[in-house]
């Protein structure tokens, strides 16, 4: 889990404020009790059966009922012969394989979509050097860090393109061209107003250099986290994997005055509701359907070409904050 997350931070927080819950960094912690070595596998979905017609829901229908479910499908596994011979009270483990079909996470309450998002925080290290590159961007570029201020006019934009190397298959194909994200992103800019924008880097260097430099055609200074970062931060950022640095792009654009990506891009996606939550004036649920050329626009963030199929209103109950 410390591979992307702060564990620490995690496990101070259970045992303050649930002490009746404990969080084991790893299963051989645990190596001394048997009824654990074998997991259950389990999708979200599995609770529902073979149906069909769940096969196209994307979130979980009648949350209120799920957890009845799970306790059912759960004990039917237990039950079986493979499970039979252990004590009824022993432990079990249920390890969660992913699954189409996500919880509808604003079905809970406010306070519960915030205090079970704060349980879990990026590896510190990561947030060190976001703040580093914010500290930067700041100071020398003179650009305003923090949204809740609304000093629009001085701040800067954050722009992220799926233009990386890791893009699955069946998904690349669907996938706008490198020219079309460059267009739209840099538009997008200039009509903000803003001249200082943070491009979340993770594609090929040619392709970043090509973009950094195009913008300054349009009078638009893009600047990177390598290009915030020197040196000994720098060097603690490229001993990060690829999917770990990503955690610094995510922490900077979080403080974005506005920020530019893609619909169908998970990375943007989740930082459109994290930021709406953090920022904005309504509620989620009340942001209005933008039209098909788009997935998500709010007063802090526009998300560009719209995923054919996707019903906005169920793909967006589905992402935490």
């Amino acid at each position: 889990m410390d591979y992307m997350f702060d564990f620490q931070h995690l496990r101070d927080t259970l045992e303050a404020h649930c002490p009746q819950m404990k969080a084991y960094a790893s299963i051989s912690d645990l190596h001394d009790v048997p009824s654990l070595l074998t997991p259950i596998d389990f999708k979200t979905n599995d609770v529902f059966g073979e149906w069909e017609e769940m096969a196209r829901v994307s979130t979980i229908p009648a949350p209120a009922h799920w957890k009845a479910k799970f306790d059912i499908y759960i004990e039917a596994i237990r039950s079986t012969k493979r499970l039979n011979s252990r004590p009824q009270g022993d432990p079990y483990r249920v390890q969660l394989m992913p699954s189409g079909m996500g919880f509808p996470v604003y079905s809970d309450s406010p306070e519960t979509r915030h205090d079970i998002s704060a349980l879990l925080r990026f590896r510190r290290d990561a947030r060190l050097l976001a703040g580093a590159a914010l500290f930067k961007l700041s100071g020398k570029y003179g650009a305003n860090v923090d949204p809740r201020s609304g000093r629009d006019g001085d701040g800067f934009a954050g722009i992220h393109l799926r233009i990386d190397a890791d893009v699955e298959d069946e998904l690349g194909k669907s996938i706008p061209e490198f020219a079309y994200q460059a267009s739209e992103s840099v538009k997008y800019v200039t009509d903000t107003g803003l001249k200082i924008a943070f491009l979340a880097t993770g594609g090929p260097r040619e392709t970043i250099t090509e973009f950094v430099e195009g913008a300054r055609e349009f009078n638009l200074t893009v600047v990177t986290k390598e290009m915030l970062l020197e040196g000994g931060d720098l060097e603690q950022l490229r001993k990060l994997t690829y999917d770990q640095q990503a955690i610094v792009d995510y922490e900077i654009m979080k403080h974005a005055t506005k920020m530019v990506g893609l619909g169908m891009s998970k990375f943007s996606g989740d930082l459109a509701i994290a930021r709406a939550e953090a920022y904005g004036r309504k509620p989620i649920l009340k942001v209005p359907e933008p039209d098909d050329t788009m997935m998500w626009k709010d007063e802090h963030t526009t998300l560009f070409w719209r995923m054919p199929g996707v019903d906005w209103a169920k793909w967006v109950k589905a992402w935490w904050p």
